[in-house]
Parts: C-alpha cells; sequence; structure tokens
C-alpha cells in the first residue's frame, strides 16, 4: 500500500495483483474484458499477448491505461508479437525502475522486472510469459525467475504450465496427440507421462509459493473453459506467486467472466505486504507532514521547499520521428510521457520513510503529485480516495476557474470530507472566495504546459510567455512541444452546496 493511503482502514492494505492472456491482442473483445478489469480494482495487473498494442502509436496500449486509471510498462515480445504490457496503479504502486527484458533475448516471449514502491517498501514484480511449446525450454526460462527469489518478489504471467496442485485432464485424448509435446512429460522410452510442471517445481524450490495451494483451496482455471481452440482442457495456465506468507495474507477472490470476453479468464489475487519493521509508533521515521482529518492541511499536492520542479530542463533535445520532430529528454524513459503521449516536466521530490512529502510548502503544485492525484480524482491534501457514498466528488473551486455555464476546468483535485473544511478555511487560493460543487461528471481535458521551440539542430528552448492550458485536443504539432507540469480536469453536472459546514457535519453522520 503506498503511503499516500496511509490513512485507510487496515483492511485496504491489501494489494490486488492480477494476470490475464487478453488472447491474440484482445481484437474485438477488448470492451468486454476492460469491463471485468475494471471492476477488479486491481494495483497491478500483467497482460500477455497484448498484440498489436505498439500499433497507431500505441493507441490500443494507452487506451486500456486510460479505461482503468493505471500507468502502462510495455515489454515488447521475441515471438508472434505476443507482447507484456505491466499496469499499475499511481499513487498506491509508484514504480522507480524497469527492465523490458531481463534475460537480452534469451525467452521464446519475454519477461520484465519492474521495481516498485509499496507502503514503503520496495518490491520487485517479474512479469513473465513462458515458453508455450516446450516444457524444457519453459525450465530454462524459469531460471532467469528463480535469481530473484525472495520475500519483496513476485512473478506475474502465462507461465503455461499446471500447477504442482493441478489434476491432469481425466482423457489426455482430448488435446490432440501433436501437441501432448506442449504439456506432457517425456518417459525414457519417448511415449508421454503425467502433465509436465518442472518450471512449477523450480519456482516453489526457490521460494515462489501458489497463493491458493499455500491456502489449501481449489485453484481457479484461467483457460480452456468456453469457445473452441484444440486445446479444451480446463487448466490453469496465470499465475500470481508470491513469497509464502501467513494463510490470512493472501485471499483469490471469486467473480464471473463474461462469455463475450474470450476463452482465457483473468487471474486476481489479494496480496498483503511484509511489515516494514520494527519503527516504534510516534518515532521520527514515522512522522511526516499530512494532516491529521480536520487539522490544518499541508497539502500532498504541495511542492515543498528543496524539491527541484523542472530538474533535468537541461536534459530537454529534440527528437526525431517518422511524424516530424518533437520535445523530448535526451535519455527519456517510458514514464516520462502521459498515456495522450504528452512529456512531462521531471521534478524531485523530499519524502518520509512513509512515502509523504516532508518540509515546508514552496506555494506551488507537485507537478508529479499533481498528476497521479488529479489522474484518479483523489484528495489533494492527504492524497486518500475522495469519492462520496453517491459517487460524486467534491471540489472548491474559484470563480475564475469557471469557463461557461455549467462547466469548470481546474488543476486543483477534489478534497474529501475528513479535510474539506480545514482546505476551505486555509487554502490561500480560496481567500478571495470559493464556491463548494458536488461533481457528478469529471474529464481528463488537457494540461497546464510550456511550449518550447528548435534551435538549431539540438537545442530547445521555452517560447516566451507564461505557461498556458493546452487541450488534449489541440493540433498535434503543439502538443509535440509541449512539456507539461499540471494536468487539467473539465468537471460538469454540478450542484452547488450552499452551506459547506451543515453538509460536511450530515455527511459524516
Amino acid at each position: 500500500m503506498s503511503s499516500v493511503l496511509r490513512s485507510m482502514p487496515p483492511e485496504d492494505a491489501l494489494r490486488r495483483v492480477g494476470s490475464y492472456n487478453v488472447m491474440d491482442g484482445s481484437g474485438d473483445r477488448w470492451a468486454g474484458q476492460i469491463d471485468l478489469l475494471e471492476s477488479l480494482d486491481l494495483d497491478i495487473l500483467g497482460i500477455q499477448e497484448a498484440k498489436h498494442w505498439e500499433r497507431q502509436d500505441r493507441a490500443r496500449l494507452h487506451a486500456t491505461a486510460e479505461r482503468l486509471g493505471m500507468q502502462p510498462l510495455f515489454a515488447p515480445s521475441q515471438s508472434h508479437g505476443c507482447h507484456l504490457v505491466l499496469f499499475y496503479r499511481w499513487p498506491r504502486v509508484r514504480c522507480t525502475q524497469f527492465t523490458p527484458d531481463i534475460s537480452n533475448g534469451r525467452f521464446h516471449h519475454t519477461a520484465s522486472r519492474a521495481v516498485m514502491k509499496v507502503a514503503g517498501l520496495t518490491i520487485k514484480v517479474l512479469h513473465a510469459h513462458l515458453h508455450p511449446f516446450s516444457p524444457a525450454l519453459r525450465l530454462t526460462e524459469a531460471g532467469w525467475l528463480t535469481e530473484y527469489a525472495d520475500e519483496f518478489s513476485m512473478i506475474v504471467g502465462d507461465l503455461n504450465v499446471s500447477g504442482l496442485g493441478d489434476e491432469d485432464p481425466a482423457d489426455w485424448n482430448r488435446v490432440p496427440s501433436h501437441l501432448h509435446s506442449r504439456h506432457r512429460k517425456v518417459l525414457p522410452d519417448g511415449s508421454y507421462g503425467g502433465a509436465d510442471r518442472d518450471a512449477m517445481r523450480a519456482l516453489r524450490s526457490a521460494g515462489f509459493a501458489d497463493p491458493p495451494l499455500h491456502l489449501g483451496r481449489v485453484p481457479p482455471r484461467t483457460t480452456g473453459h468456453w469457445g473452441g481452440g484444440t486445446e479444451r482442457w480446463d487448466r490453469r495456465s496465470d499465475y500470481v506467486l508470491a513469497p509464502p506468507v501467513d494463510p490470512g495474507d493472501l485471499r483469490p477472490p471469486g467473480g464471473g467472466h463474461p462469455h463475450g470476453a474470450g476463452s482465457l479468464r483473468p487471474l486476481a489475487h489479494d496480496h498483503r505486504l511484509p511489515p516494514l519493521g520494527a519503527v516504534p509508533p510516534g518515532s521520527s521515521a514515522m512522522i511526516d507532514s499530512t494532516p491529521a482529518p480536520g487539522a490544518d492541511p499541508a497539502f500532498y499536492v504541495t511542492a515543498r521547499a528543496g524539491e527541484v520542479i523542472g530538474a533535468d530542463a537541461v536534459s530537454l533535445i529534440v527528437g526525431r520521428a517518422p511524424e516530424g520532430e518533437h520535445l523530448t529528454y535526451w535519455d527519456e524513459t517510458e514514464g516520462d510521457r502521459d498515456s495522450k503521449g504528452v512529456l512531462w516536466t521531471r521534478c524531485s521530490q523530499r519524502l518520509s520513510r512513509t512515502e509523504r512529502p516532508v518540509g515546508e510548502p514552496a506555494g506551488c503544485l507537485h507537478p508529479d503529485r499533481q498528476y497521479g492525484i488529479q489522474l484518479h480524482r483523489y484528495c489533494g491534501a492527504c492524497g486518500c480516495p475522495a469519492r462520496l457514498r453517491d459517487g460524486r466528488y467534491l471540489h472548491l473551486v474559484t470563480e475564475d476557474e469557471r469557463v461557461e455555464s455549467g462547466v469548470v476546468r481546474t488543476v486543483h483535485p477534489p478534497v474529501c470530507l475528513g479535510h474539506a473544511a480545514a482546505c476551505a478555511a486555509r487554502d490561500p487560493r480560496l481567500r478571495n472566495g470559493f464556491s463548494a460543487l458536488l461533481v457528478g461528471a469529471s474529464a481528463l481535458w488537457g494540461v497546464v504546459g510550456t511550449l518550447y521551440e528548435p534551435v538549431g539542430r539540438h537545442e530547445v528552448r521555452p517560447r516566451p510567455g507564461e505557461p498556458r492550458p493546452i487541450p488534449y485536443g489541440a493540433d498535434a504539432e503543439i502538443l509535440r512541444w509541449a512539456l507539461a507540469g499540471l494536468l487539467v480536469r473539465e468537471l460538469s453536472d454540478l450542484e452547488g452546496v450552499v452551506d459547506l459546514d451543515r453538509f460536511l457535519r450530515e455527511s459524516s453522520v
């Protein structure tokens, strides 16, 4: 659990991790699959067989990320275009490092590694699609994963192998004989034995646990249920393997699966991370500047003294691509652009051990924290979920944020009930008056950013003028030269709150 959710109830410390082979890139099944994945509210999701998701500037990849409200990490496959995409839910989960291919091309598909921070812990998430045709090569690929086995690592993906507690098919004749070599042990005389499980045994011996077996439960099957094909055998293929933990810490969820989503189904597990360690409550290592409900706010989205906004401005250069020149960093990485492809400013952060911002407020919004909080519609004061019981959100807006009747555009996230009164009283931007609004509809509109222009072949410089609002629907030429600093939402379906104090009292009851 990310420290921005530290004030949530203990049961919400569980992190939900999922794996889903969408089969041949989803095709026309995509909408149904995304509806299903949205309902699972996953924090980490591994997608296998993301075929063609790299086309049209990764349009399907970015559309999926936007629908799920998650950040994507793309890992190209070595074979058949069966790419991997690892999604994570910022700010609950933060990615600090990503390697799209840990084997330097030795996998049939690929295996990626992401280093992520959750609840103050650093964990490694290995995302893999093991060899579909050869048990021997699957075992070799598993050897690349066993190296990472420890109490802070997990494996997500399609392992193409039966679990150690899974039954063999009652009748192997259901599988065409020429495909038995994919799934069965080869005996010394060349005949076939039972299902091959060597790769899974190697992973278990290294220290990875199979959650349903660890809990003594019937493993959920993920393929062979519906549809045609040549391997109509009810079995498992997708897994989430985690370090062994207490039985209460892993809970395979239930849930249905729409037949229209395809013949494969996702697998999701709720995973509780191990404790941070013996840090006495109230010690300096546990102190941060997050306000308790009702206290004067030190806003989560506010930049703090010592944090550098635009830390890598000297790294900006002219990039070149088939569609033309554009603004980029010389060392641009996957996380430097948002789901719309717009480049974002880099900035440093001063964080406590529990991942909370520390230091005196610097009087502006922190681009990185504002982006995540605004994207997921969390409270700008504390970083916790701000959704009200009726599904709406509470915003405190000023008159200059109203652009037309019934529409507001703002860079400021909603507020939760616990911090609304303190924000209304203490937020400097609200001193000259504000309106409290219940918001029923909210859409990503664009960014506030600075436009750059090329100077010579490689260098760039900012165009004259202050940072300006730039809609996502702007001309591509404008977006290519934009460096974003704040995310803008357009709010509609508005209902005014006449008496904020009374509304908060009644809502708390």
